[in-house]
């Protein structure tokens, strides 16, 4: 009695870290801008930080917490189902071969 294949669209934990690493690399990039505005009002600062930065620290949290919604993520989660796909059509073209 052999196993079931696993379907392709069911993500291992490795496949949804790798979703979350392209939902926040995706996040940072359309945050640039914030996030430049709060490291440049950092820079030199330390105990003064919290107090001083606060609004681009806002504005900053604001901006990644959007892009990290889940409505954002199905489309890095369809990224690494589409991959999976591609690699098992490959694998499977390569042993028919």
């Amino acid at each position: 009695m052999s196993a079931k294949p696993v379907p392709v669209w069911v993500l291992s934990s490795k496949d949804e870290t790798e979703a979350s690493k392209r939902q926040a690399a995706f996040a940072r990039e359309q945050c640039r801008s914030v996030l430049e505005a709060f490291t440049h009002c950092q820079s030199g600062r330390l105990l003064t930080t919290g107090w001083v930065c606060k609004e681009q620290k806002n504005d900053m949290m604001d901006c990644m917490l959007y892009y990290m919604q889940p409505r954002f993520r199905d489309q890095f989660v369809d990224q690494v189902i589409e991959e999976k796909k591609a690699l098992k059509e490959a694998a499977k073209q390569v042993s028919t071969a």
